[in-house]
């Protein structure tokens, strides 16, 4: 599960390390990221950065999917 909630501000690229948030036992606590995977994750954000752009671009793009209680708290998040 800890790996599923791992955000892009988790992972420090100067210091080689991904800080876990409140993982098992509720604990916080940093790791080390291996050097061979920084250029396959550097990667992968770039990749995902494109397809946001390419999203924002398309005139049919209606934004993502939030739960009834959180698009009416933040009304222009879904963009």
């Amino acid at each position: 599960m800890e790996a599923v909630q791992l955000r892009v501000k988790d992972i420090d690229f100067d210091y080689k390390c991904i800080q876990i948030w409140n993982g098992k036992g509720n604990k916080h606590r940093i790791v080390t990221l291996a050097t061979k995977l920084i250029p396959l994750l550097r990667n992968q954000i770039l990749q995902v950065e494109e397809y946001l752009r390419l999203d924002l671009q398309n005139e049919r793009y209606a934004g993502v999917w939030m739960p009834n209680a959180l698009t009416r708290k933040y009304p222009s998040a879904n963009h």
